[in-house]
């Protein structure tokens, strides 16, 4: 009994690897066409699946990459079967009947994705589910690395190499770029004939634009080197120029200005001269402007409604600024100095100047001030005209003042009767009998 007990143990162990060795047997390997930072790459999965009878199939193959990783695509061959869902970085493949991968097929599955653009070790796993529910799974790592260096280069209003200059200033602009690990910085160097460095200037965004100044006549070299985020770095040719501010100016500029890409929320204006004089006559200045275009292009042009210039009452030195908005919800502030904008109109919507709110407040109360006294100084004028007209009426008679009277008492009348019977001969005069 006791043997026999042994051997069913036994039995059972024995099963139990075996069923583990089936589904074991896949040979699995990841691949990738490049490791450079940033670059659109292909992540291939091959799955040899060497089961044999009793059969195990695999019903489902999951992908799973590093989030870092941009996946677009993914597809497989003639041997990969079932369904195919993708969420971001995860791939999953499920087929109940048959498998995945055929007993004795050897599957291939390919992802397209951008690589990510830091450097470092970044994880791909791979795991399958057979019909015994038994899970297996490996996890692949890939070393990313930048080795390819960032491009940098001369643009307009950069003048060409060899160009005579009559202003004792010279305008340099560079552009530069890198898909791998990013732009660390540009600097721009400025040597004069001996090679000694005269000045310099670094920023860490592209385009780079630099107007070096208080140069005296002579020959002088530039060139510019950028650096990106791995170290890798990449120098522009030198060029030369030629200082000679004493020569007369026999060219008109003619100056044109565009807005610059939306770069960190701010658009700067791109000045350039189309007849390429190579002088400072007539340049207006370059503006700025806050943008909040997500596409890191630059806002339209045309179609703002915009608030008035403020402040209205400016010196010169100082800005005056306004927000504009288009129909597309595109946000720009736009600064212009104060001398450029106190001949012009605060509305550049309409062909009328508009008036603060302070200042037409002040206004009303001033009208309604002069037309109060007006009023008062008819009426007044009116009384004084009634009080006239009045003692001219007849039977007029005044209101006798209130209160005892003042001074002596008033006479009476004289008694003719008396006067007249003492004085006969006044009666005869008078025609009494």
């Amino acid at each position: 009994m006791k043997k026999r007990n042994f051997l069913l143990i036994l039995f059972a162990c024995l099963l139990i690897t075996q069923m583990h060795l089936f589904s074991a047997q896949l040979i699995i390997s990841v691949t990738s066409l490049t490791n450079e930072a940033g670059q659109s790459s292909q992540i291939n999965v091959s799955i040899n699946n060497t089961n044999t009878a009793p059969l195990v199939n695999i019903t489902q193959l999951n992908i799973t990459l590093s989030p870092s990783f941009n996946v677009s695509t993914s597809s497989g061959d003639s041997n990969i079967f079932g369904s195919i869902s993708q969420n971001y970085n995860n791939i999953t493949i499920n087929q109940s009947t048959g498998g995945v991968v055929p007993i004795g097929s050897l599957g291939f599955y390919w992802v397209n994705v951008t690589n990510p653009r830091s450097t470092g070790n970044f994880n791909v796993n791979v795991s399958v589910l057979d019909n015994n529910s038994v899970m297996s799974w490996s996890n692949f790592t890939f070393p990313i690395s930048d080795t390819i260096a960032p491009s940098v280069n001369f643009v307009s209003p950069t003048p060409s190499s060899g160009s005579t200059i009559n202003t004792s200033y010279l305008p340099v602009n560079l552009t530069a770029s890198d898909f791998g690990s990013g732009l660390k910085n540009i600097t721009v160097y400025l040597y004069n004939s001996s090679s000694v460095l005269v000045q310099n200037s670094s920023g860490t965004s592209s385009p780079l634009f630099y107007n070096f100044t208080s140069l005296a006549n002579g020959t002088y070299y530039i060139n510019a080197t950028a650096f990106d985020n791995a170290g890798n770095s990449n120098s522009t040719p030198t060029i030369s120029m030629i200082v000679n501010f004493s020569i007369s100016v026999s060219c008109t500029p003619n100056w044109s200005t565009s807005w610059g890409n939306c770069i960190n929320g701010t658009q700067t204006q791109i000045v350039t001269d189309l007849n390429s004089c190579n002088v400072t006559t007539g340049q207006p200045t370059a503006q700025t402007q806050i943008c909040n275009d997500t596409t890191g292009g630059s806002c339209s042009e045309t179609g703002y409604n915009c608030t008035d210039y403020a402040p209205i009452n400016c010196t010169s030195g100082e800005n005056q600024t306004r927000i504009c908005t288009d129909s597309t919800g595109c946000q720009i502030t736009q600064t212009t100095p104060c001398a450029l904008t106190s001949a012009q109109t605060n509305s550049p919507q309409s062909g009328f100047g508009s008036i603060s709110p302070s200042l037409a407040v002040f206004s009303i109360v001033g009208i309604l001030v002069i037309i109060a006294f007006v009023a008062i100084m008819f009426l007044i004028k009116m009384k004084k005209k009634s009080s006239s007209n009045a003692g001219n009426m007849p039977g007029y008679q005044p209101f006798p003042p209130k209160g005892p009277p003042s001074g002596p008492p008033p006479m009476s009348p004289p008694n003719y009767s008396t006067y007249f019977q003492s004085n006969p001969s006044t009666n005869k005069f008078r025609g009494y009998s």
